[in-house]
Parts: structure tokens; C-alpha cells; sequence
């Protein structure tokens, strides 16, 4: 690709974020391909059930290629006709007998065609390159799950610390859920609900990224600049291009649902708005999997500050115990612990020193078992399932997609 191409180009997905191996089912050439493939199986059809000579059928399925019927030829019949189908139509009439010209596209309409032609294009990019990006990308995170079932981090929800959970627990609600999004690929909707988990896994990755929590970092080359006025800076460019892909192209599921409208038996409003879509939706997709996996091979996890994190309140074991006391017979458990992590955080005072020291509590430990004791005497041992479920979920996985 020239550099005069390059910097005249106007949509960045024919530069910035193309994606080569789509060539063959996106680009005009290759659905020109595709709806030349529809008009051949057409005319074979006609002849199957006796409206067309066989040997008509075989000389026109012979023609309806893009080496005959080239994308050059069809472009300048259509500056001529202003229509894109009757052009390639016309191109291939061109290439026939005079008596094979009258049953090129007999009895079709251009959107029969169009859809159809369409239809064999998502199939094929979905079967040979959609799929198995994204199973590429499932066994990544299926690995790494697995390598850090056991590593302790503790949970947020609202941006707060919750619960402590493992980082292979976590990954695994990324892959169950990127799993079920390879199920169910039907189309747009789902690929769209597909990107979104994609987009909220690579949010997820940017916030643990974020100075002040630090669990994650994106390995940076020698010369790499994250900013250009602070050079401190390390920012994760890359898993924010991923979110802002998926900015880009999630609006369009609405012009897919606008276009089930057309007008009694046909219009053209669906024309140039599936001429966005389609590219730029699977195009978007496509990348964002190549960026993700790349993402996840440089991927550095930080177990000493997620440690860290863990311990930063030392309010992580409010819920064991609150659930102790509650199942020791005390009457108002929740709000005596609550006031205890009060007590915590005014005087930072971690929760577990005042728990040794708290006479209620400790009356209550004399009379539970070893095993629950354990959970109080570190917030680590407070994950209860999350590596057993993390196998569970990896496994079924495994085992669905044949990984």
C-alpha cells in the first residue's frame, strides 16, 4: 500500500485498524464473489427444474466468476447504469451465448441476490476466521485462569473492596461468559454482546491498571512513550483502543434492528446503512480479538500488590464474621461487626487485631471448629470455592469447544 494511499484514505479500517485476512469476504471485489457464486447456484437451480437448458446453466456457472466478470468491468458499467447489480448482470450477459444471455438473472430481483450473497459471506467469515479468533482467545484466557486459580485478589463492586476472590476465579467469569458468546454467534446482536464482553473485560484490565491499584501492567518497549508531556506515564493504551472499538461500532445495532423496516414489498433504505455496518462491526470485532490476545500475552500480573490490596482496609474479613456471629445466636450481628470496621477504620486498627481482642468474638471462636477458625486467621483463606469453581468452569469449556 502506497504511502499517497495511505494518507488519502478516509476510513481507518482500510489503514489504521485493517484487518488483511478479512480481504477475502469484506472487500467489494470479494462480495462481488459472492453474489456471482449466487447467481451460478441460481441458474443451476433453473435448470434442475427444467426452466433452463443444462448446457446453458454450465456455460453461465462457468462465467460467473471475478476473472471474468471483473470488479473493473462491473465499476464502469455501473458509472454507466447507476446500478450496481444490473451492471455485474449485464458484464456477465456479455461473457455468454446469445443464447445463454436471456436467463442470466431470470426471475431474480437485486436483493435477492444482495442478501443472499450476504448470508454466504457471514457464514464463511464467521466459520473460518470470527470463530476461531475467538476460540484463540478463549484458550488464553482459559490458561490464564488457570495458572492463577489460587492467587488471592480481593473483589470490588461499585469500585469498593468486597469480598476476597482469586484472579482465576475472576477470569473465569470472562471465560464462561466469552464461551456462551462463541455458542451463540447468530448474529449481529450476539457478536455485538460478544464485543461488549470483550470491551468490559479490557475495562476491567485498564481500572487494575490504574496507579493507585496497580494488580496488572502491559509490558512497555524500550522507546515507548505514554505520554507526550509526563514521562512517568504508562498508560493502557491498549486495552482503552479496545473499549473505544467497541464505542465505535455498538450504535450500529441499531440501524441493524431500523432495517427489518422496508416498505411493502422492497425498498433500498437498508442499502447504505449495511454497507457500514457489516464491515465495520466484523472488521472492529476481529481486531479488538487480535488486540485482546495480544494484550493477554504481555499481560503482567502484580500478586505482591494485589497481597497489598488485599490487606490495604483490613476490613475483608467483616463478612465471616458477621456470618459467625449470626449463626452463634447473636441477635444484631451485622451491626456490631459493622461498628467494629467503624472502630477499624477510624483508628486503622486492623479488623483482625480487633477481633482477637473483642470478648464476644473470641467467646464465639472457643466454640467453632478448627476449619472456620482458619478463615479469621488470614482474609487469604476466605475464597471459599473460587479455585474449585475456576477448574469447573475451565474445564466444561474445555471440554464444549474442544480446546
Amino acid at each position: 500500500m502506497t504511502l499517497y494511499l495511505l494518507i488519502h484514505m478516509i476510513h481507518p479500517t482500510d489503514y489504521r485498524y485493517l484487518v488483511k485476512e478479512l480481504d477475502p469476504y469484506l472487500s467489494d471485489e470479494a462480495f462481488l464473489g459472492y453474489k456471482l457464486a449466487v447467481e451460478a447456484a441460481y441458474i443451476k437451480a433453473l435448470a434442475n427444474v427444467g426452466v433452463c437448458p443444462e448446457d446453458v446453466a454450465r456455460e453461465i456457472s462457468k462465467k460467473a466468476n471475478i476473472n471474468t466478470v471483473t470488479p473493473k468491468k462491473v465499476k464502469e458499467k455501473e458509472t454507466e447504469l447507476k446500478h450496481d447489480i444490473r451492471a455485474m448482470v449485464d458484464v456477465l450477459a456479455d461473457a455468454v451465448s446469445e443464447r445463454a444471455k436471456p436467463f442470466v438473472h431470470l426471475g431474480l430481483t437485486s436483493y435477492d441476490v444482495v442478501n443472499t450473497a450476504q448470508a454466504l459471506m457471514l457464514k464463511d467469515v464467521t466459520k473460518d476466521v470470527i470463530i476461531p479468533s475467538m476460540i484463540e482467545l478463549e484458550k488464553k484466557l482459559i490458561i490464564l485462569a488457570e495458572k492463577y486459580k489460587d492467587t488471592v485478589q480481593i473483589g470490588r463492586t461499585h469500585g469498593q473492596h468486597a469480598e476476597p476472590i482469586t484472579f482465576g476465579f475472576y477470569l473465569a467469569g470472562y471465560v464462561d461468559r466469552f464461551g456462551e458468546a462463541i455458542e451463540k454467534i447468530d448474529y449481529f446482536s450476539q457478536l455485538l454482546i460478544a464485543f461488549s464482553t470483550m470491551a468490559d473485560f479490557a475495562n476491567d484490565m485498564r481500572h487494575l491498571q490504574r496507579t493507585e491499584i496497580g494488580e496488572v501492567s502491559e509490558q512497555f518497549s524500550a522507546g515507548q512513550v505514554g505520554s507526550s508531556t509526563m514521562p512517568q506515564k504508562r498508560n493502557p493504551i491498549s486495552w482503552e483502543n479496545i473499549v473505544s472499538q467497541w464505542k465505535a461500532v455498538m450504535p450500529h445495532i441499531i440501524s441493524v434492528y431500523m432495517d427489518i423496516i422496508s416498505e411493502h414489498q422492497r425498498d433500498l433504505t437498508n442499502s447504505a446503512s449495511a454497507r457500514y455496518y457489516i464491515p465495520e462491526i466484523i472488521n472492529a470485532f476481529v481486531y479488538s480479538i487480535k488486540r485482546t490476545k495480544k494484550n493477554l500475552d504481555a499481560l503482567v500480573i502484580n500478586e505482591k500488590k494485589m497481597k497489598k490490596n488485599l490487606e490495604m482496609t483490613g476490613t475483608a474479613l467483616a463478612e465471616p464474621v458477621y456470618i459467625m456471629l449470626a449463626m452463634g445466636g447473636h441477635t444484631n450481628a451485622h451491626k456490631y461487626v459493622k461498628n467494629l470496621v467503624n472502630e477499624a477504620l477510624k483508628s486503622g486498627t486492623p479488623l483482625s487485631e480487633l477481633i482477637k481482642k473483642d470478648e464476644k468474638i473470641k467467646k464465639l471462636l472457643d466454640s467453632i471448629p478448627e476449619d472456620r477458625k482458619k478463615i479469621l486467621e488470614k482474609v487469604e483463606n476466605y475464597t471459599g470455592t473460587a479455585s474449585d469453581k475456576t477448574e469447573e468452569v475451565v474445564r466444561f469449556w474445555r471440554s464444549k469447544l474442544g480446546i
